[in-house]
């Protein structure tokens, strides 16, 4: 399940999991987000391949927003995108509300923290959509 190269901790009173520490924040959110009775579902509906997305890139009115740690983004990221790290989203909706009538789409490096930050964004009304694989798998142009 995790790297043998990244260092794990263990979520204090539960011994049987083990947590890579660069999840935690993700891990936060999510246990926010379930607070929140966010629903979530692995709908393909929402997805949108890295492909799509580079089709439509300057030719329709997207937004990108990026869910990675601000570390991540300085090191790359699709230009004009607008970082707003998983465990704040919830801290940016006025931002992201400005973002409402443009077909958001969502990417971190692989798929999995945009998938949650999709789903939480759909739940709130917005028309959200998850850049499945994430910038792995991205072969537009790259800002750093």
């Amino acid at each position: 399940f995790f790297s043998s190269r990244r260092r794990h901790t263990r979520l204090q009173g539960d011994w049987s999991s083990d947590v890579c520490s660069s999840d935690l924040p993700g891990l936060f959110f999510i246990l926010i987000a379930c607070e929140k009775n966010v629903k979530f579902s692995n709908d393909s509906i929402y997805n949108i391949s890295p492909t799509k997305v580079l089709e439509i890139y300057n030719k329709q009115n997207i937004a990108l927003i990026d869910v990675r740690t601000e570390r991540e983004y300085r090191y790359g990221h699709i230009p004009n995108s607008k970082l707003i790290p998983l465990e704040k989203l919830h801290q940016a909706m006025s931002e992201i509300e400005k973002m409402k009538e443009k077909k958001i789409i969502i990417y971190c490096r692989t798929g999995r923290r945009s998938l949650i930050a999709t789903q939480f964004l759909r739940d709130q009304g917005f028309d959200a959509l998850n850049m499945i694989k994430g910038i792995v798998m991205w072969d537009g142009p790259i800002s750093k």
